[in-house]
């Protein structure tokens, strides 16, 4: 009996170190086959011969079916075999099998921005959530944060937008401006004011008389009175003006505080207003003075809005500042020139010459070394150097290189108005692009 167990303990073991050699044996098989095809297909897709290269990397994938950079491979031998639909739908496979792994996200995108479809490879790079180190996809999508289309509706002039409409000017007429900056090209106003979308109507003069008009350009409030100007609606009221004074009215027509020489829009409960005696003041919606401090001047936009995000400048003794919704001064900074704040980020402001940006607080945030600039909106601002107009980022940096006449802000849908000599187009950020 011990001899039998014997003989079966030396057999196992012979056995054992049988099975051992023989994968011993079959690994390195294995590994001479895996460098055969390595080499081949490098050799192979040198000379240009991808179908070949690409059955030796099929061969490898089946030794290696986890390897990425193999999965890679035969995505981009397929691009180079004219496989395109086999190589979009690998990529988009492997942004599925390798979440957190920024290669396949980065591969697909550059193959994006060589043909030209910059939304689909922003799109992809915003979708790589799960990258674990997303070094190369930031690279890739800041250069592509500055691409956009140029929409050539050619114009005169252009209001800056309020909220997603703006209006255009051709032939001394004016039409609205969709959120796409399309427009049906109903140019039958000869001045107009911001669409409030709350009350649903904006103002236009049609024939030299003021109605409001909805939002597909029907006629719906229509006055008894002869109004000299009517003005964009918010907070419930709309500044006007009527037998040289101005004012306010809800919808209904019903007049208040009638006794000035202009009235600017509401928004946070203040409205810019400039008495007979040529002084400009806050007043709140019960129409009084929200502080007794009058002003040279309060800045507007071109819709009479002066506090839509919080904060106002006005001019005093030949300077401008900051100032909050009370009247109270923001900071100690001056500045010689300034423009409304076009969002929460940052105002253009000028001093010594130079234009540059401050913040809410009254801080700067870009200190002034530009020629000339507009206020920020959707993180970029417009700035002119050596005549050309571009864009930069919160960090002033060109986002696009000065090459335009003249800009004006971005809408919330990515579109900018661009003037190239003496006409005026539009832009749209790829990023925007639906």
């Amino acid at each position: 009996m011990k001899h039998m167990s014997k003989l079966l303990f030396i057999f196992l073991l012979f056995l054992f170190v049988g099975s051992w050699i023989s994968i011993i044996n079959r690994t390195e098989n294995e590994k001479t086959k895996y460098k055969f095809h390595v080499n081949q297909f490098k050799k192979l897709e040198e000379k240009g011969i991808y179908i070949d290269a690409l059955h030796n990397v099929e061969a490898l994938m089946n030794m290696d079916p986890k390897n990425l950079n193999l999965q890679i491979k035969y995505a981009e031998l397929n691009r180079k075999l004219g496989n395109e639909r086999v190589f979009i739908e690998k990529c988009e496979e492997l942004t599925k099998s390798f979440q957190n792994k920024e290669e396949p996200f980065v591969f697909l995108a550059s193959h994006y921005v060589q043909k030209g479809r910059y939304s689909e490879a922003i799109q992809l790079l915003k979708n790589a959530k799960n990258v674990d180190k997303k070094e190369n996809i930031n690279k890739l999508y800041k250069q592509l944060q500055g691409k956009f289309d140029e929409r050539y509706e050619i114009f005169e002039e252009i209001k800056d937008w309020h909220g997603d409409v703006a209006f255009i000017k051709v032939n001394n007429q004016w039409a609205k401006v969709l959120p796409d900056g399309t427009t049906n090209q109903h140019f039958i106003y000869q001045e107009t004011g911001g669409f409030d979308s709350k009350q649903a109507v904006f103002p236009a003069k049609v024939d030299y008389k003021w109605f409001y008009f909805d939002r597909n350009e029907n006629r719906k409030l229509v006055s008894k009175k002869d109004f000299d100007f009517l003005g964009t609606f918010s907070d419930g009221l709309a500044p006007v003006k009527r037998s040289g004074k101005a004012g306010f009215i809800n919808r209904n027509f019903k007049e208040y505080a009638m006794q000035y020489k202009f009235t600017g829009a509401f928004k946070n409960g203040i409205a810019a207003v400039l008495d007979e005696d040529g002084n400009w003041g806050f007043i709140n919606k019960n129409f009084k003075y929200v502080t007794n401090m009058r002003f040279d001047d309060i800045v507007r936009d071109d819709y009479g809005f002066c506090s839509e995000y919080g904060v106002s400048f006005v001019k005093k003794d030949g300077v401008y500042f900051l100032v909050n919704l009370k009247g109270k001064r923001i900071g100690d900074l001056e500045f010689d020139d300034v423009q409304v704040f076009e969002s929460i980020q940052y105002a253009a402001v000028k001093k010594n010459n130079k234009w540059g940006y401050v913040n809410r607080k009254g801080n700067w945030v870009i200190k002034p070394t530009f020629q000339n600039a507009r206020s920020f909106s959707i993180g970029l601002g417009g700035v002119q150097q050596n005549e050309l107009w571009g864009f930069v980022d919160t960090k002033g940096n060109y986002v696009i290189e000065p090459q335009f006449s003249e800009v004006k802000p971005f809408s919330r849908t990515g579109i900018a108005p661009i003037r190239e000599g003496n006409t005026w187009h539009f832009i749209q950020l790829y990023e925007y692009v639906k």
